[in-house]
């Protein structure tokens, strides 16, 4: 198995000296910025992933991504079943997110996305506090890939194990080295990717539910009504990261405002919006709630 390579395409356009120095101007700048916002890409960007640098589909690229993201909520359903302390939603959202941001830099013609899964999971257990034993999810993440061949004896485990162990390994060099992906000044903008030795892994992940939570208590007409609404736009936040890459494309709280929105809209229940900026050109909805993006 081969890494999917972090650099820039090579049949893309030379860079001019000019260029060059935009582009370190550009990984500075991003270099110092919050981490979180580091991982927003244009739908350009994202249209130049290395999947789809290969020759896949965008729609393919989405469905496996899905496929992907299914996997991580499948063995987390299982393993939920097996112990007392369960893996949360908050951990199954940042497994999600991970994923997305594992294959902005990495090709599905490399990577199974159901391996992914299971070392995003793995990987997330342990940062949001619930972590897993590693045969307890290698024995999960072989039933669900492999249904038909469900015994998994102790060479398989062994070998199986390593897999998962090297995958998380991997997913942490790609998303705790990351600093900036940006397009330089060419027609055809290309990505530039810039990986640093950074000290530590940046496994801070922001996520649009604790968002959805807090703002909707500030405009529900009753307390029921809120709970309502509120249980119904926090489902769609783990939707959106599921069943699309918005993990990457928009900011938390942009997504944040979407949900909310759809979960009035589907409630019929009126939200007076509140603009205290123009909407920015990369959102899908205006800016409500006096949510400042």
């Amino acid at each position: 198995m081969s890494a999917a390579s972090g650099t820039a395409n090579t049949n893309t356009p030379q860079a001019t000296p000019s260029s060059e120095r935009q582009s370190a101007a550009a990984a500075s700048a991003s270099a110092s910025a919050p981490s979180s916002s580091r991982w927003i890409f244009t739908h350009e960007q994202l249209m130049r992933v290395p999947s789809i640098r290969e020759g896949m589909s965008p729609e393919e690229e989405l469905k496996r991504r899905r496929v992907s993201a299914s996997t991580i909520h499948q063995m987390a359903d299982r393993l939920n079943h097996e112990s007392r302390v369960r893996i949360s939603q908050l951990c199954i959202c940042a497994a999600m997110m991970h994923m997305h941001r594992f294959f902005v830099f990495h090709s599905f013609f490399k990577f199974d996305p159901r391996d992914i899964a299971a070392a995003c999971l793995f990987l997330a257990g342990k940062s949001e506090e619930c972590p897993r034993k590693l045969d307890h999810v290698v024995r999960i993440w072989w039933a669900i890939k492999f249904p038909h061949s469900p015994n998994l004896d102790n060479n398989r485990l062994h070998e199986a194990s390593q897999l998962i162990v090297t995958l998380e390994n991997l997913v942490l060099q790609t998303i705790g080295k990351f600093c900036s992906l940006f397009g330089i000044a060419t027609k055809q903008s290309y990505f530039v990717v810039c990986l640093l030795k950074c000290r530590t892994f940046d496994l801070s992940v922001d996520i649009p539910h604790p968002y959805v939570l807090t703002h909707m208590q500030k405009f529900a007409r009753d307390a029921s009504g809120n709970r309502r609404i509120s249980e119904i736009a926090y489902w769609f936040a783990s939707d959106m990261l599921h069943m699309t890459n918005w993990g990457v494309r928009y900011t938390a709280k942009a997504i944040a405002c979407v949900c909310i929105q759809m979960a009035c809209l589907w409630a019929e229940f009126e939200v007076t919006a509140v603009c205290t900026k123009p909407a920015a050109k990369t959102l899908p909805c205006p800016y409500i709630l006096n949510l400042e993006f």
